[in-house]
């Protein structure tokens, strides 16, 4: 064994010691430079935390302050301060709460939690502030009683601390509240709240943000129990708080503001809630962009509110945005969805689309199972097959409604009497009046104990059992019962005698109190027809109906779409034909001209009136001194609406839609429509006249009719009631009316005449064919023309069809029977030969004062090509087969458009120079344009009806020109003649007449048209239209002008090629004054010399005359 020596041994501890030495100084070191990285890294976190609570707290910038949490919370890992990350995710479940991120509110909640557990398990209030934001979250995503769960196990902890936090208090019991008004257990929400609210006074005092919260929230549980004098104090007071202390752009005070509209929706203010619902909207897109999760509530609120406005396309519009909106942020299975869906439902149902309805109801159903919503649903899809005449589903769902409404709430709520209602209703339509009735009262009784009377639901009920009564011709009880409907509908009306109503300023919009009016009148007038031939009947008949409609015009022109004014029209229709009835039997009884004045003026108002109200608009905005700029985005606006709605309604038709077009889409005519709405609303309230210009519902009366009327003209206006046809017949000096009594197959023979004069005549069977077509054609004159024969003869007519009758072409009518052994339609009696013959829309339409347009005298005339039509295939609603069917070469055409250009001289456009784009473009600068061309009618949506240019591969227009597009024209022509293939047909709107193109010319500025009432051979088009137009440039009235081309067709006819089909389809509508032609203009001053010295020439005769007899 060998020993170390000890030099050895020191050298060694020597080494030792200085490695020892060096580590000492290295780990100093190090301790030192790790002590420093430390207090960095917490000095950062600290930082981050309080940069992003300055973001949280007084900017409310929460994406900036989410980044500075997540900064934080990573430093606060790094450091293992467990409560400093705790915090971090707290607060970063609320940005995300506020955001509408719920699963990432909720998975930071969670992480804290699983932080807390492991490290801070003794820290009972912070588990407190854990429990609740899990609660919350889950409130915000839909599961009430998971959030109440965790609710309450954050109370457990606040009480086993044993210290008085009582901040978060307020804020657990608020949100089981919350819970629990969701889950429909308003007395235990409204204690959750009272318990907040204790808490809150005792700490703070009553005038702070939590105060003003709890207050919003307890006015809605007295809202939901029917207390809406509480609600409403409770809710106002909540919004009084929150003005005072917060700035006027806070997301809480557009909180206060969707509820207190809310509120307002179901006590009947619409109008107030709407202003409400549109401050919360500007305050949240302001605050966090147009995609903020709370503005899906405000969208489906203002959804609800033009349903309840009947204003079903604009209520599509917005519930669309809202499900956008939604499913960005909830889950599918979201209760909310339901209702959204089932809101759908009721559209679709009101728009008539009962197939789509009953899908949206089978939807929300499966999402909403067990709760109020599930109710709404089965009960509205009874309500779809009820309409389809499926009863036997209808009666199913409604038993399954009431079986499900009594499981989920009892017998005394409020859906339980929607439910009895409804169904009280199907009992009505089928004839089982004592179970209608049964089911009625139970229906009143349940809303009068929950609402009281004065309530609209209950007004309803009351409604509806009238209409039992109205049924079984019991009309005294009828009347009664309208009239506590009036009662309780009407807030300060409290008369209960029948005979009296509430003044207009009383009403509010709603369309039930419309209703109830209505059939009131109704009543009155069967009472008067049926019972006691009464004549105070007839006068309250009068009366009720008048406040109806003054009603439903203010309402009315409320609308900005069409389509929606065309399908409120249809509803009131009844109204105005038994108005008319009772005016003209009152001035039978009274002899009274004032009341056959009152039924002329009811037959006028339900003839074009949507045509009228938006011409109305139209000249409000030119005539009340907006400035040029506003009045010009309006149109701009205008126009966009109707092309996103095109748009969209063409591509929802093909059979592939591209779903992306479509979203962005609906989401553009979304945002027009909100500006658009916005736009009108300012032009209101600053430009007073345009307000009053708008709203002025007057018609042209009797005496101003007349003072327009030559000695040659009689003007005829017809209002088709039900079996009986009212004849109104007026010329410069005289008006009659006449009652013609119908027979049953009346319509039915109308209808068959149609046919017959719509379609090319069989030749084989050409006997039967004519003596069908005289048998009618003097049947129809016997009922038209013949029972005002005297007030007609040797006069123009200017005719006022109504309803069916506005497809007949007048002028082919036979005023006696013919020999129908041998077919002759050549030298038939037609009323032509006696006759020329115009049409307009209204009288109202027809004698209203032109705006004086710039008079060039020029023609445009039009005739495209149509040999590339597999270029032009691009439209959603009709397939390629029929497309190419309808889009036929026409062959005559351009020799139309070439002769009318030889005769009138101006410009005339063939083939490929016949383009959309050139008429867009110079359209105004032309007094006649002619057209000669295909058309598209779209029965569906006729504001998509449509011209067919030529194809035009350079430009971006497609070559179809929608009526729309015409409607945002200003045209200067004096004439429009449409030479196209039916372009006065289309689908025939209850009140309004036809919707053919030509409305949209006319609405346009151009007072006179000449159109097509079916396809015309275009061979017989030419040879009309070049001797209508001879007579036009000679001067001649456009009626006579049409006339005497006519006549002219028939003389060189043979006996088949007379029939009418090949000449009596063209119609002059509107004006029809004589054209200033280009030869007229240039020489207008040499014909006033020529005149001024023929009558000089004629007084000096005579002076020279008189001089020689003085001599």
């Amino acid at each position: 064994m060998r020993f170390i020596k000890s030099e050895h041994i020191k050298s060694l501890f020597f080494i030792n010691f200085c490695a020892f030495i060096t580590f000492l100084i290295l780990s100093n070191n190090y301790a030192l430079g790790n002590n420093f990285s430390i207090e960095k890294d917490l000095s950062d976190a600290e930082k981050y935390y309080m940069t992003a609570q300055k973001y949280f707290s007084n900017t409310e910038e929460y994406d900036s302050a989410v980044v500075n949490y997540t900064h934080a919370a990573s430093l606060f890992l790094k450091l293992e301060d467990w409560k400093g990350l705790i915090m971090c995710n707290l607060k970063l479940t609320e940005c995300f709460n506020i955001k509408g991120e719920f699963q990432l509110a909720l998975d930071n909640a969670n992480r804290a939690m699983q932080i807390a557990d492991l490290h801070l398990s003794q820290d009972e209030l912070l588990f407190s502030d854990i429990y609740y934001l899990l609660g919350k979250t889950e409130y915000e995503l839909g599961n009430y009683n998971e959030s109440i769960s965790r609710l309450k196990k954050g109370l457990q902890y606040i009480d086993h601390s044993k210290t008085e936090y009582d901040s978060i208090k307020v804020l657990v019991f608020k949100t089981l509240g919350n819970n629990y008004l969701r889950l429909g257990k308003l007395n235990i929400a409204l204690k959750s709240y009272n318990d907040a609210l204790y808490i809150e006074f005792d700490r703070n005092g009553d005038s702070t943000l939590s105060v003003a919260v709890l207050y919003a929230n307890i006015g809605i549980v007295y809202s939901a129990k029917g207390y809406y004098f509480e609600a409403e104090k409770y809710i106002r007071n909540s919004i009084r708080i929150t003005e005072q202390l917060l700035p006027v752009t806070d997301p809480e005070l557009a909180r206060g503001y969707v509820n207190l509209g809310r509120l307002l929706v179901i006590i009947g203010n619409t109008n107030d809630a709407l202003n409400y619902f549109n401050k919360a909207e500007e305050i949240y897109i302001e605050k966090f962009g147009p995609d903020y999760y709370k503005l899906a509530l405000v969208y489906f609120n203002k959804g609800g509110i033009f349903i309840l406005k009947n204003d079903f396309q604009k209520a599509l519009t917005y519930h669309e945005k809202a499900l956008e909106i939604y499913s960005k942020y909830l889950k599918p299975s979201n209760a909310v969805f339901g209702k959204l869906y089932g809101n759908f439902g009721l559209i679709y149902k009101n728009l008539g689309d009962y197939n789509k309805a009953i899908e949206f109801y089978k939807i929300a159903i499966d999402k909403i199972s067990n709760t109020e919503s599930e109710i709404i649903g089965l009960r509205n899809l009874a309500t779809c097959y009820q309409a389809i005449n499926d009863y036997d589903k209808a009666g199913f769902y409604y038993r399954l409604s009431i079986e499900k409404a009594i499981e989920l709430f009892g017998n005394n709520h409020t859906q339980l009497a929607d439910c009895y209602l409804y169904f009280g209703e199907f009992y009505n339509e089928i004839n089982d009046f004592d179970k209608a009735g049964e089911l009625f009262n139970k229906a009143y009784f349940i809303y009068k104990n929950n609402f009281g009377e004065k309530n609209r639901d209950v007004a309803n009920v009351l409604t509806y059992i009238g209409d039992l009564f109205l049924t079984l011709q019991d009309y005294n009880n009828a009347l009664n019962y309208y009239q506590s409907s009036l009662l309780s509908i009407v807030n300060n009306f409290n008369d209960s005698i029948i005979y009296n109503n509430p003044v207009l300023s009383q009403l509010t919009q709603d369309v039930n109190t419309i209703d109830c009016l209505d059939k009131k009148a109704k009543t009155f007038y069967f009472l008067y027809l049926k019972k006691t031939n009464n004549i105070n009947d007839l006068i309250a008949c009068l009366e009720s109906g008048e406040l109806a409609i003054q009603l439903f015009e203010i309402i009315r022109v409320s609308y900005t779409g069409e389509s929606i004014k065309l399908l409120a029209t249809q509803k009131i229709n009844n109204l105005y034909k038994i108005l008319i009835l009772a005016s003209v039997e009152l001035y039978k009884r009274t002899g009274d001209t004032q009341y056959l004045k009152s039924a002329f003026e009811y037959s006028e108002k339900n003839k074009a009136a949507v045509l009228l109200s938006s011409i109305k608009e139209l000249e409000a905005m030119d005539f009340s001194n907006v400035p040029v700029d506003i009045m010009d985005f309006e149109r701009s606006l205008k126009n966009d609406l109707a092309n996103y709605r095109n748009l969209i309604f063409e591509e929802e038709l093909k059979k592939e839609p591209d779903e992306d077009k479509l979203i962005k889409w609906k989401n553009d005519y979304f945002e027009i429509t909100k500006k658009y709405d916005s736009l009108i609303s300012n032009i209101e309230n600053n430009y007073p006249e345009y307000y009053q210009l708008k709203y002025d519902n007057s018609v042209m009366d009797i005496d101003k009719i007349q003072a327009g009327l030559s000695d040659e003209d009689v003007f005829i206006e017809y209002a088709l009631v039900d079996s009986v046809l009212v004849i109104f017949c007026i010329s410069s000096d005289t008006l009659i009316y006449n009652l013609v009594n119908l027979k049953n197959n009346f319509k039915e023979n109308v209808l068959s005449y149609i046919e017959i004069t719509h379609n090319l005549p069989e030749i084989e069977n050409s006997k039967e064919g004519f003596i069908k077509f005289t048998n009618l054609a003097h049947e129809l004159f016997q009922f038209l023309l013949e029972p005002i024969s005297d007030c007609i003869s040797e006069k123009k007519l200017l005719i006022i069809p109504d309803d069916i009758l506005g497809y007949i072409s007048f002028e082919s009518l036979i005023n006696r029977m013919p020999d129908t052994g041998k077919v002759n339609y050549k030298n038939l009696s037609y009323i032509i030969k006696n006759h020329s013959v115009s049409y307009s829309y209204s009288a109202t339409l027809l004698f209203k004062e032109l705006t004086k347009r710039k008079n060039t005298g020029k023609l445009l005339a039009m005739a495209p090509l149509y040999n590339n039509i597999n270029d032009t295939y691009n439209i959603g609603y009709i397939n390629r087969m029929e497309y190419e069917q309808l889009i036929t070469p026409l062959d005559y055409n351009v020799d139309e458009v070439t002769q009318i250009h030889e005769i009138m001289g101006g410009k005339s456009l063939t083939g490929k120079e016949a383009s959309e784009k050139y008429f867009k473009l110079n359209a105004q600068k032309y007094n006649i344009l002619h057209l000669a061309m295909h058309a598209f009618i779209n029965d569906d949506e006729p504001l998509a009806s449509k011209l067919v240019f030529t194809f035009d591969t350079d430009s971006i227009e497609d070559g179809f020109l929608n009526t729309y597009e015409i409607y945002n024209l200003d045209l200067n022509a004096q004439l429009a003649v449409l030479s196209a293939c039916k372009t006065g047909a289309g689908k025939l709107s209850k009140g309004e007449g036809i919707m053919s193109l030509a409305r949209g010319f006319f609405y346009a500025g151009v007072p006179g048209i000449v159109m097509t009432l079916w396809e015309i051979e275009d061979v017989s088009s030419a040879e009309i239209m070049t001797e209508f137009y001879k007579s036009l440039k000679r001067g001649l009235t456009k009626d006579e002008a049409l006339r005497i081309a006519k006549l002219s067709y028939l003389e060189s006819a043979n006996q088949l090629n007379a029939h009418p089909y090949f000449w009596a389809a063209y119609v002059q509508i509107g004006d029809n004054s004589p054209i200033a032609t280009n030869f007229f203009i240039k020489h207008y001053y040499f014909f006033i010399i020529i005149f001024l010295a023929c009558i000089g020439s004629v007084y000096l005769v005579k002076v020279i005359s008189a001089r020689k007899k003085s001599k």
